[in-house]
């Protein structure tokens, strides 16, 4: 099951047991011959389906415009990640040269972390040396 397909799934039992669980207005009139006598009890939800058939009809009215959202969702979602990609390998590539036994990323470190020092004297506790903390 992609995610799609679960995210859909997940808003059709939310809105099938919503629509279930609604209170009928005062001047709901059914039309089709089904009778209905107001006032005998409070009525809540609909008798008309079962909840397989109002997770059918809620399917039918909500998939496409769900499925084109979360898709939307998912493709902004993956331009951010495509950007921040390419931003790194811009970043580790302008390392010409690399420490033997190390990776550009690690190189690239070394030297943020000596600018740093050498600009604005001694960092102690720089957000790059949270993050490298346990190497």
């Amino acid at each position: 099951m992609t995610y799609t397909e679960k995210r859909l799934e997940e808003v059709l039992k939310i809105a099938v047991d919503r629509f279930l669980g609604w209170k009928l207005p005062k001047d709901f009139q059914p039309d089709g011959g089904i009778s209905f006598k107001s006032g005998v009890c409070e009525t809540i939800g609909t008798h008309l389906f079962t909840a397989q058939q109002a997770n059918e009809m809620l399917k039918y009215v909500l998939e496409e415009a769900l499925s084109t959202s979360i898709h939307q969702a998912l493709a902004e979602e993956r331009a951010k990640v495509v950007e921040v990609e390419e931003k790194y390998q811009e970043l580790i590539m302008a390392v010409e040269k690399k420490y033997e036994g190390e990776t550009r990323h690690e190189t690239a470190l070394k030297y943020i972390r000596s600018a740093e020092k050498t600009d604005c004297g001694e960092v102690k506790n720089s957000f790059i040396d949270k993050l490298t903390d346990n190497k």
